[in-house]
């Protein structure tokens, strides 16, 4: 599902030296902040997570109100 967006982020070709030699990879530039979407995007959290570990994880503070459904920002 994400696959598509990570197409889109900038990345810089960096040389690091390791205990064997000298690697040449990519990193992301730009900081990456995951917002799930409640219930299904919680569950693909973690393995985002796994994929960019220094991310921040933010949730939005709404619940939908019982009878009308409407959505409703939670008092934190």
């Amino acid at each position: 599902m994400c696959a598509n967006d990570l197409m889109f982020l900038c990345a810089d070709e960096t040389t690091q030296q390791t205990p064997v030699g000298p690697f040449t990879g990519t990193a992301i530039k730009p900081k990456v902040g995951l917002t799930p979407i409640l219930r299904a995007g919680l569950g693909m959290t973690d393995a985002l997570l796994s994929l960019f570990p220094t991310a921040a994880v933010y949730h939005l503070g709404l619940y939908r109100e019982k009878v009308s459904l409407q959505p409703v920002e939670c008092e934190i």
